[in-house]
């Protein structure tokens, strides 16, 4: 899980590389300089200082999906709600909360909400939608998750999500193969399989016998990109 933020830092040259040929007003202005630089200093806010004013929303977005990479959910969730209080436009801020509440004992509903939001701010915000598919497929919504999933893999057939490199479009394929068998739609289940995870499986899904290897095949697979 991922995000990368880059720092520039520059260097303060001494203009003064030599004293030689200095009048004396020259001279006096130097002398003076130092005392200048100390008055002029006491108002310079200092960033490296704890006590420094509030960061910015996207600079907590970014730590925000920091923590989250490093499964830290509670300090995510934590910053982008930061984020969300100083801008509450910026779509990205819902989506990770939607994203770190999703990992949160008893904050499916409220994970949701946020990606519904998100998507109202950001039409085109498909990790969002993605989210949201997970979401209600652990709400036991398969309906729905079928719907948000073929809605995203419509606009970005090979999605990845780039907080977490090994959760992808096969990942939302195996649950909607999952979403179709639990309602009971074993042939279209059976079609999700065989279209792209794999096309050599095969089953009788019109018997009870065929249902449990198609069963065992989601199982299998599970094992290999759950």
């Amino acid at each position: 899980m991922f995000n990368e933020i880059l720092f520039t830092w520059s260097k303060v040259k001494n203009p003064v590389n030599s004293i030689r040929g200095v009048t004396r007003a020259g001279l006096l202005s130097l002398l003076l300089l130092p005392s200048l630089l100390l008055v002029t200093g006491c108002d310079k806010t200092d960033d490296t200082d704890p006590t420094s004013p509030v960061i910015g929303a996207q600079d907590h977005i970014y730590q925000g999906w920091d923590a989250f990479e490093e499964q830290r959910w509670n300090d995510a969730l934590g910053s982008f709600q930061a984020a969300m209080s100083n801008n509450g436009n910026l779509a990205d801020a819902w989506n990770g909360a939607g994203w770190a509440e999703g990992q949160l004992p008893g904050k499916l509903t409220s994970a949701g909400s946020r990606f519904a939001t998100c998507l109202q701010k950001d039409t085109t915000r498909y990790d969002a939608l993605a989210g949201w598919a997970f979401v209600e497929y652990q709400q036991n919504r398969w309906q729905s998750a079928i719907n948000k999933t073929d809605s995203l893999l419509y606009r970005r057939p090979r999605w990845k999500f780039l907080h977490q490199q090994d959760l992808d479009f096969y990942d939302l394929h195996l649950m909607k193969a999952k979403s179709h068998y639990l309602l009971g739609q074993y042939s279209s289940s059976l079609k999700v399989i065989t279209d792209l995870m794999n096309p050599e499986f095969s089953a009788d899904v019109s018997t009870s016998y065929g249902r449990q290897l198609l069963s065992d095949e989601i199982e299998r697979l599970e094992r290999i990109y759950g």
